[in-house]
């Protein structure tokens, strides 16, 4: 039976579509459009509601249109804006179909309310702007020291973060020493003054095997400094290598993506900086067991040589052959005894080595250069700063060799102010 229905001839050369198989093919045909996906819309929500799913539904219009939008449950619960009816936003997504509506929509990714979109737009021009000249490249990065003697610190001097640090670094690594370089990490002179302190690092002597670049949380406003174009440019070209510890673990900022070595917080930057004593200590121990296991499998190996040989004929009746092999039995010994001497010198060198590193992790090596630690009386308490003390305090001070009482005179600041 014949289904086609009765229509003009020339219709009959054109494609005719069932409802769903336009939908299809429309909806192929904007999410092929490159440009629709990851785009910017700009506009005033209405329509706005919640579903009981954590789904959000609502339209963005302006004078002359509108469009649906959808920010799904698991995008939505990490939107930095959720909006209200009337609110002037930015909206990041891409342009898809709903076929069961038959209409397209922006499937919502991200959100801001629009000065705050403005700059997330900004950040991503100048990330893709970044990337493509090459500023972000692997091949750019320098590898991290894995026992930096001197760490430079550029952060605030009076946040959280150079706390965390200096905590972190002290339990993990006390032997290393660590020089802070304070800056601003926010506002518009923050970059400049970021710029400033790297710049000082580098006039150090010695200057530092490590810099950490830290900054406690904050909003995206309040972390902006870290995408200024100047900074990442600088720290593209920095001679020494870099650790970010900037923001909290879900906070990307430029200065993360050109760093040498990207770490989700302060504390977690200065963690990895540094391998901990123990650690290290229990790792020595291990190569320790190792070469003296090794040492003595060799011996043992050397032992069997020297006892399958003095088994031949010519050592059971040496009158036989004993003008021949003569020298040979000399050549012989000889390469065993530089072989073993050889192995035992190489590994002495390495028990040195390992000496000398358990040597240079001992904190009393300082007081062979001079320092002193002071214990308050009669607590023993160690003291760190000046402003633990008062006039008349007694005080014991270990030097490299003996230790002395004395009486506090006067107490003085880290400004030279003295203390009452």
């Amino acid at each position: 039976m014949n289904m086609m229905p009765d229509i003009p001839e020339f219709m009959k050369q054109i494609q005719i579509y069932a409802v769903s198989e336009l939908t299809s093919r429309v909806k192929s045909t904007l999410a092929d459009d490159a440009e629709l996906q990851n785009i910017a819309v700009k506009g005033e929500v209405s329509n706005f509601t919640k579903s009981h799913a954590g789904h959000i539904y609502f339209s963005l219009k302006d004078a002359g249109a509108q469009v649906r939008c959808v920010s799904f449950r698991s995008r939505a619960e990490r939107l930095s804006y959720i909006p209200k009816e009337g609110d002037e936003v930015i909206a990041f997504g891409s342009i898809d179909v709903y076929p069961q509506g038959g209409s397209y929509q922006l499937y919502v990714d991200e959100m801001f309310h629009a000065g705050k979109g403005e700059l997330f737009a900004q950040y991503l021009q100048l990330k893709e702007e970044l990337e493509k000249e090459g500023l972000f490249d692997v091949e750019r990065k320098t590898d991290i020291p894995k026992f930096p003697r001197l760490i430079g610190v550029v952060t605030s001097p009076r946040g959280a973060a150079v706390r965390d640090i200096l905590k972190i670094l002290s339990s993990r690594a006390p032997h290393v020493s660590v020089v802070i370089s304070p800056s601003l990490v926010q506002g518009e002179s923050a970059p400049e003054r970021i710029i400033n302190a790297l710049e000082k690092l580098l006039r150090l002597q010695p200057v530092p095997d490590t810099v950490i670049l830290a900054r406690g949380g904050g909003s995206f406003e309040d972390l902006f400094c870290f995408n200024d174009e100047q900074l990442v440019r600088y720290l593209s070209d920095y001679p020494l290598p870099v650790i970010t510890g900037v923001g909290h673990e879900t906070d990307f900022t430029l200065v993360d993506f050109v760093s040498d070595y990207r770490t989700p917080t302060p504390t977690a930057a200065a963690h990895d900086s540094v391998p901990d004593r123990d650690d290290l200590k229990e790792e020595i121990s291990q190569l320790a067991r190792k070469w003296d296991e090794y040492i003595r499998e060799g011996i043992e190996g050397y032992d069997e040589l020297i006892h399958q040989i003095m088994s031949k004929p010519v050592f059971r009746h040496p009158e036989r052959q004993w003008t021949n092999y003569y020298q040979e039995i000399d050549n012989i010994r000889d390469r065993i005894n530089r072989a073993f001497i050889g192995e035992v010198n190489r590994n002495r060198a390495e028990i040195n080595n390992i000496l000398a590193i358990l040597e240079h992790t001992n904190p009393h090596r300082l007081l062979q250069k001079g320092y002193a630690l002071v214990n308050k009386l009669p607590d023993d308490k160690l003291v760190k700063r000046a402003d633990e003390l008062n006039v008349g305090d007694e005080v014991r001070i270990k030097l490299s060799r003996g230790k002395f009482t004395a009486r506090v005179e006067t107490v003085e600041n880290e400004n030279g102010k003295e203390k009452n």
